[in-house]
């Protein structure tokens, strides 16, 4: 093998390792403003039920994506207050009005 077949192959190595990292990031890019679009299709209720508030999402997806837990301070709900004049139920039955 001569001198220079060897460094031509070197660069087209070379290129489609760059090509395979572009494409591999172009894959997440567009998985990460999927998912972002799809929370953000919920509603404040349907996201509270799975622990997240609006303003929380993108750094609950960018954390997820990184491969770590969510912190509280990033977008987890603790717990939300049932909004005043709602019925409070317990064991499914309605018991009283909560002020």
């Amino acid at each position: 093998m001569s001198s220079l077949s060897a460094t031509a192959y070197k660069v087209i190595d070379g290129l489609g390792g760059l090509v395979t990292k572009g494409l591999g990031k172009l894959r997440a890019s567009r998985a990460r403003r999927r998912s972002i679009r799809e929370l953000d299709r919920l509603s404040d209720r349907m996201l509270a039920d799975i622990g997240l508030y609006r303003g929380g999402i993108v750094s609950v997806v960018d954390e997820l994506i990184a491969g770590g837990t969510p912190r509280r301070s990033e977008g987890v709900v603790r717990a939300m207050p049932k909004p005043a004049d709602t019925p409070v139920t317990v064991n499914d039955n309605v018991t009283d009005i909560a002020a």
